[in-house]
């Protein structure tokens, strides 16, 4: 049976929309709303970041507030280290040496025991008698990053410091400096001990302000 095929403009004429399909302006309300949350997720987060940042702005400039004449960490060297020429006693002598570097920068033993591994000691006792009940008087850390033997009695040494009273950022500075074997014994160079005290002294005083 043939079947009437309506006029133009004609009740009942065939729908152009594809059978179970969305109509046009259906799908253009749904892709507005998924567009919309998008966007309204896009802002929230985007005003939590700003608000994030603001707020670290403001401890970064507490934090200078509070530095006053404070110096600056020190940069790292960037001369290069020196030819290693190990004795022959080199294992033996690395471990003397890390040995006296603990000696000298525990914060857990007393100024007098520091210096007896600084080859002239000078007035370092009381330079570190003036850190006990700093922030650095108790949990700080020398770690050793490097030795080269520069010959049989004379070594350069890296080292850095880690603990709970170690200003921001002071955990990759390095410091460097000369330690000498005298009878059997290896001793830290005043000039280097000295170095560490002159850039800890404002942090880790008995009444520092410090940057943490």
């Amino acid at each position: 049976m043939s079947q009437a095929v309506p006029e133009p403009g004609q009740v009942g004429a065939v729908d152009p929309t594809p059978s179970g399909g969305r109509r046009p302006s259906e799908f253009t309300k749904v892709s507005g709303v998924v567009v919309a949350v998008v966007v309204l997720i896009g802002l929230v987060w985007l005003a939590t970041r700003v608000d994030q940042v603001d707020r670290r702005l403001a401890e970064v400039q507490v934090q200078i507030d509070n530095s006053g004449d404070m110096p600056a960490l020190p940069l790292p060297t960037t001369l290069p280290p020196p030819i290693d020429v190990p004795p022959p006693d080199a294992d033996v002598a690395r471990r003397a040496i890390v040995a006296a570097m603990n000696s000298v920068f525990s914060s857990d033993l007393p100024a007098e025991q520091r210096v007896a591994s600084v080859s002239d000691p000078g007035d370092l006792v009381d330079r570190f008698a003036a850190l006990a009940g700093g922030p650095c008087s108790s949990g700080t850390e020398v770690i050793v990053t490097d030795i080269r033997f520069e010959g049989d009695d004379l070594a350069w040494v890296q080292f850095r410091f880690e603990g709970p009273g170690v200003p921001d950022g002071g955990t990759g500075v390095l410091f460097d400096g000369s330690v000498r074997r005298r009878s059997e014994t290896w001793l830290l160079d005043p000039a280097l001990v000295g170095s560490v005290l002159d850039m800890s002294m404002p942090y880790c005083g008995a009444s520092p302000t410090t940057l943490n």
